[in-house]
């Protein structure tokens, strides 16, 4: 299912260009706010405050990607499998052109907007994950944030469906912020149930999928999907990374073959389809 309908390039109120001038803009400001912030004392900060504040800071920069941040992410407590979240949108950019110099059409606005749902959701699993107590009962890890999203949803429902009657907090507000937000960006194909399995991280097949049957288009007839899947791993691979390995800097065979072919498929079978 299509959790962005196609037509949804068309009607945005931004072109690709304008939807990247606008990210570059945003990332910018937040960045340079970001340099006069007091850490040591954002940190001293309750825990759930201090979650909306990193939260708030993914939302404006998960497009954003370099050691400074990543030194800043670290301030705050944060490691590499937390801040893996944040891609680089000249990386996603060159991706674009790689992929479409193989006579690939590639809708990029779609592609950036399913990206960002994807990125917002992985990124806050992953923050639950590192704020909150947690378990792993065969192989499984498990926070109360899963309880949290049941508690969640049933005082939405009791209320008015779209919000509890009380607020708890600063993470509350932001996290049902983006429930909504999720559920009118799809125009109401998503519903709440849909939206705790995103939260839970569960955005592989409902989303990146639907967003590889929306937004490429290509000959079929010179181009198989064998090949098309192996062209566009290393685009997936930017904001997959805790399914796809990186195989950009390794080295290719004589005849072009590339010698991770094999591998890439499996792992894109095994993990959209």
């Amino acid at each position: 299912m299509n959790i962005i309908p196609s037509s949804y390039a068309e009607t945005h109120k931004n072109t690709y260009q304008e939807q990247l001038d606008y990210i570059r803009e945003r990332s910018a400001e937040v960045w340079n706010g970001l340099l006069n912030v007091d850490i040591s004392n954002k940190i001293k900060a309750p825990k759930e405050d201090l979650v909306y504040f990193i939260l708030a800071l993914h939302e404006y920069l998960m497009f954003s990607k370099s050691p400074e941040l990543e030194n800043k992410l670290k301030q705050f407590g944060l490691k590499p499998i937390q801040s893996r979240w944040f891609i680089s949108l000249d990386e996603l950019i060159e991706q674009f052109d790689r992929v479409e110099s193989y006579g690939i059409k590639v809708n990029k606005l779609i592609v950036i907007l399913y990206v960002n749902l994807h990125l917002k959701f992985k990124f806050c699993d992953e923050i639950q994950y590192w704020a909150n107590q947690n378990v792993v009962k065969d192989d499984v890890r498990k926070t109360n944030f899963s309880i949290y999203l049941k508690n969640l949803k049933t005082r939405r429902n009791a209320f008015n469906g779209k919000s509890p009657q009380r607020i708890k907090n600063l993470g509350e507000l932001e996290i049902n912020e983006r429930i909504n937000w999720a559920i009118d960006e799809s125009d109401g194909l998503l519903n709440l149930d849909m939206i705790i399995d995103f939260f839970k991280g569960k955005t592989d097949r409902n989303m990146i999928r639907p967003m590889i049957d929306t937004a490429f288009e290509y000959d079929k007839s010179k181009l198989s999907q064998r090949k098309f899947r192996i062209i566009i791993y290393d685009l997936l691979q930017l904001f997959m990374q805790d399914k796809l390995l990186d195989y950009r800097n390794a080295k290719e065979i004589k005849k072009n073959k590339d010698p991770n072919a094999k591998d890439k498929i499996y792992r894109i079978s095994k993990y959209l389809y």
